[in-house]
């Protein structure tokens, strides 16, 4: 765990030396929770700092990066380094493309993908 630590840290310097110019930076928190019926399965909470760039007037991209803690129902709390990338991209005036991918540190690092559509009203 030490090592993604470090890796974290080297990542996030340069988004922390530009604070004076912190146009695109944010951060980033977000609970989630499941439950199967009544059954409580665990939450997970993400916690990130992240870059978002207008490539051009109607595309964007962004990276993300922090520690995801993972609350599994009757465990112990288990803190892991997340990366996410993603993107998204106006196809009409009413409709964007977007899309990401995750990685999540772990004995077996966990991937995950979305693409999808949003239309606008």
């Amino acid at each position: 765990m030490l090592k993604y630590a470090a890796l974290a840290a080297l990542a996030v310097a340069p988004m922390l030396a530009t604070a004076a110019n912190a146009e695109g930076y944010y951060v980033y928190s977000e609970i989630e929770s499941d439950w199967e019926g009544n059954e409580y399965d665990g939450s997970k909470i993400k916690n990130r700092v992240g870059y978002e760039h207008d490539l051009t007037e109607d595309t964007s991209v962004y990276v993300e990066l922090g520690p995801q803690i993972l609350l599994d129902n009757g465990a112990d709390a288990d803190t892991r380094l997340a990366v996410e990338v993603g993107g998204d991209t106006k196809l009409t005036d009413n409709l964007k493309l977007y899309g990401e991918v995750e990685m999540v540190t772990g004995p077996e690092n966990d991937y995950g993908t979305k693409v999808g559509v949003k239309y606008f009203f």
